[in-house]
């Protein structure tokens, strides 16, 4: 004799489950940081380009009257990041590589100049997290074997 579940059970069970299920489409990656000048103050309104180097998908943002500024809910892969501001020389960090669920801080310092001049990194973000005290990785067979 097989059971069925009634069917307002299972519609409270995805209801239930459905954020998770969700919440699991998303990276959940994000990159931030501050724009400042070569003496630490903000610089508000810079503006910001995050490109995919996959799709060459671009977000813009600008930053805030405190010189902040976030890409949220980014993919897993390479961007380049472009900031501009005015009276300031443009600046470009290249191959930043976000993984699943990473939160990448990355500070920017502009030198003073014309946009003309371009000041451009190719060393990748710090893979550390500043803002919050969790710890990632991953598992590789070998290491999960261990645990069981």
């Amino acid at each position: 004799m097989v059971s069925r579940m009634p069917a307002n059970r299972l519609l409270i069970l995805l209801l239930y489950l459905a954020p998770t299920i969700l919440h699991a489409q998303g990276s959940g990656a994000s990159i931030s940081g501050a724009v400042q000048d070569p003496s630490g103050a903000a610089i508000p309104s810079a503006e910001l380009t995050l490109r995919a180097l996959t799709t060459g998908a671009t977000a813009k943002t600008t930053t805030g009257p405190e010189g902040l500024y976030s890409f949220q809910n980014l993919l897993t892969g390479a961007y380049d990041l472009a900031v501009s501001a005015k009276g300031f020389r443009d600046y470009e960090q290249r191959g930043v590589l976000v993984n699943i669920d990473s939160k990448l801080r990355l500070d920017v310092r502009l030198e003073v100049g014309t946009a003309v001049q371009k000041v451009e990194v190719t060393a990748n973000a710090s893979p550390l997290n500043y803002d919050t005290p969790e710890q990632k990785g991953t598992i590789t067979p070998k290491r999960w074997s261990n645990y069981l």
